[in-house]
């Protein structure tokens, strides 16, 4: 596992212990606990496996779309409460920060501190 990102996978399972821990009944929070689970284990798929790294970095990265229009949705149907909605968009926001500083640092060789061809 790599401890450099690491943090990243703090972050995912603490929003998704935390998810799990609202007790609120409805389909939506149901959606959004499964997502969240889904989203700890890309994120540590990618710690694991180097060579599929990039893969799970982008399925991670669709489930934080998903987690974040499923969030929204509970919001909307009573399932959670506007505060804690506003909380768990800003740790998917963090969440989604760390997921695209990772994924560059796999497109920019080591050392450079430009951007690359593909980001022009």
């Amino acid at each position: 596992m790599s401890r450099t990102h690491a943090p990243l996978y703090v972050v995912a399972h603490d929003l998704c212990r935390w998810l799990h821990g609202r007790q609120a009944p409805g389909d939506a929070l149901r959606r959004a606990r499964e997502l969240a689970l889904t989203l700890v284990g890309e994120v540590a798929l990618a710690l694991t496996f180097p060579k599929r790294r990039p893969d799970h970095l982008i399925a991670a990265d669709e489930t934080v779309v998903r987690l974040r229009c499923t969030l929204r949705v509970a919001r909307d149907a009573g399932d959670l409460p506007a505060n804690a909605t506003r909380y768990a968009i800003a740790e998917l926001d963090r969440i989604g920060r760390m997921l695209g500083g990772w994924q560059r640092s796999l497109l920019v060789p080591t050392g450079k501190r430009g951007r690359s061809e593909d980001q022009v």
